[in-house]
C-alpha cells in the first residue's frame, strides 16, 4: 500500500499548492498499479494476445485494462497504464497529468519502506542488469519528473522526499481530524476492497520490463 499512500500525499500537497489534481485518483491509482502482477488478473482479459502497445510495460498494460474492465475512470485507469519504466521514453505514453506524475513518481521512491530515486534506481541496476539501457533512459526522466512535483508544491526535491518518506510512519489513509481526514476518503472503498482482495500471490508478466517493488 505504501505507493498508494504516497501518491496521495505528493497529490495532497500538489492541490494545497493550487494545481489542478486529483487525490482519490492518484490514490487509487497507486495502491492498485500492480494489480497485473496479481495471481489470476491476466488470464481474466479476453483478447490480450496483442499485448501492449509500445511504450507501455506489460504488467502496466494488463493492470490499466483490468481496472478499466471494471469500471474504474480514466484518472486512475490512464496513470496506471504509464506508471513503468516504458512509458518515459514514449511520447505517446509519457506521465503528462498531476495523478499519472505522482503515480510513476511514487513508484520509484519506494521498495517495501521508502527509499528515494536514487536508492530505488541503484535497486533496479544491482536487480536487472539486463534491463541496464532502459533504465539509463528512464533515469533523467525520473529526475526531471521530481522536480516537477517538487517546484510544483514549493519545495526542493530533498524536502519533497523527506515530507513523503515521514508519511509512511503513519497511517495516512484512515480518516482523521480536520480537511485532511476529509481527503483521507479519497481513496475510494472498492479500490481498498480490490486491493485487500488481490493481496497474495505476485506474478512476472512474460515480456515485462522489471520496474516495480513497493505495492
Amino acid at each position: 500500500m505504501a505507493v498508494g499512500r504516497v501518491a496521495r500525499e505528493a497529490a495532497l500537497l500538489l492541490a494545497e499548492n493550487g494545481q489542478d489534481v486529483d487525490p482519490a485518483a492518484a490514490a487509487a491509482a497507486g495502491l492498485l498499479h500492480d494489480v497485473g502482477k496479481s495471481a489470476g488478473v491476466g488470464r481474466e482479459l479476453p483478447g490480450r494476445a496483442g499485448g501492449p502497445p509500445p511504450g507501455v510495460c506489460a504488467h502496466a498494460w494488463v493492470s490499466a485494462e483490468w481496472l478499466r474492465q471494471r469500471g474504474y475512470a480514466g484518472k486512475v485507469t490512464r496513470p496506471v497504464m504509464v506508471h513503468g519504466l516504458d512509458s518515459l521514453s514514449s511520447d505517446r505514453f509519457y506521465p503528462a497529468t498531476w495523478e499519472e506524475k505522482v503515480v510513476v513518481l511514487s513508484d520509484k521512491l519506494v521498495e517495501d519502506r521508502f527509499v528515494g530515486l536514487s536508492k530505488r534506481i541503484d535497486g533496479l541496476r544491482r536487480r536487472h542488469p539486463e534491463a541496464a539501457d532502459v533504465i539509463e533512459r528512464s533515469e533523467p526522466h525520473l529526475r526531471q519528473i521530481e522536480a516537477e512535483v517538487a517546484r510544483a508544491c514549493g519545495v526542493t526535491p530533498e524536502e519533497l522526499g523527506r515530507h513523503l518518506a515521514s508519511v509512511l510512519a503513519v497511517e495516512v489513509l484512515s480518516a482523521g481530524a480536520g480537511a485532511r481526514g476529509a481527503e483521507a476518503a479519497g481513496v475510494d472503498r472498492s479500490a481498498r476492497a480490490l486491493y485487500t482482495g488481490l493481496a497474495g500471490p505476485r506474478l512476472d508478466v512474460p515480456g515485462d520490463t522489471p520496474d516495480t517493488g513497493g505495492a
